[in-house]
């Protein structure tokens, strides 16, 4: 086959053609043949000629500006040989590389620790919802009668107690992890506030802190029952809970 026609050939196929820029070592001379003088008039009469001019891929090149010029020295960074790293060298790069990509890639831990607490719930029909991370004593539900008395001015008051615990089941292998819990708690405050909770007191930090996570802010909140119990958390008691409007129960 003529090299025009392998040239053609290719071009058609879409293959890109490579010719070395120097003679490559114990190779023959390589040359690019025109067509014959018939065949190069039909190539030009049918209009799709491709001109290839026939000599040594050297002499070519030259031609064409891609010859290196021997009056132009080549540069000792060119002669030098491509840095070679040592098999240990490569051996930390890509152990590095792997750990930055596990870094990266790598999903956020998830905390698997069952949570252990518990809440008592006191809903009174003024819509004052009280709280505290352990039962109610008789104190409490005296000074809870009081308040929901005056807020509710025109009936007799009864609370509707509930109580929240964690784990719901001891010893069980079920998922109860923190993620699973804040859902139980507030799908059990959903449920209050739509048995008509308005708000809620806390009665000490541990309650604060635990409902805080899934319902608003307390209406008022104190560190102990003492706290609460005392002459100045009464009184910030009242000034909270002044501002919800009085409720008529029938």
């Amino acid at each position: 086959m003529l090299e025009q026609q392998r040239i053609e050939y290719l071009q058609a196929m879409g293959i890109q053609l490579w010719m070395p820029r120097e003679p490559v070592a114990n190779a023959a001379e390589s040359s690019w043949l025109a067509t014959s003088d018939t065949e190069q008039a039909n190539t030009e009469s049918s209009g799709d000629a491709i001109s290839v001019q026939a000599g040594h891929a050297a002499d070519l090149l030259a031609g064409m500006g891609f010859a290196p010029d021997p009056a132009k020295p080549i540069s000792e960074e060119a002669k030098a040989p491509a840095e070679v790293r040592k098999p240990e060298e490569m051996a930390k790069a890509v152990s590095t590389a792997v750990t930055d990509v596990q870094e990266v890639n790598q999903p956020e831990a998830v905390d698997l620790t069952v949570p252990n607490f518990e809440l008592h719930f006191a809903l009174w029909p003024c819509g004052v919802l009280w709280v505290a991370s352990k039962a109610f004593e008789k104190r409490d539900y005296a000074f809870q009668t009081a308040v929901s008395y005056s807020l509710l001015g025109n009936a007799v008051p009864q609370a509707s107690y509930s109580e929240f615990k964690w784990p719901y089941i001891q010893g069980s292998s079920e998922d109860q992890s923190m993620p699973v819990a804040l859902r139980a708690l507030t799908a059990q405050w959903e449920f209050m506030s739509g048995q008509g909770a308005r708000g809620w007191v806390s009665m000490d930090s541990t309650s604060s802190e635990w409902l805080g996570r899934v319902a608003a802010k307390p209406l008022f909140s104190v560190a102990s029952d003492d706290e609460l119990y005392s002459s100045s958390g009464k009184k910030q008691l009242w000034l909270a809970l002044h501002n919800l409007s009085t409720k008529i129960v029938s």
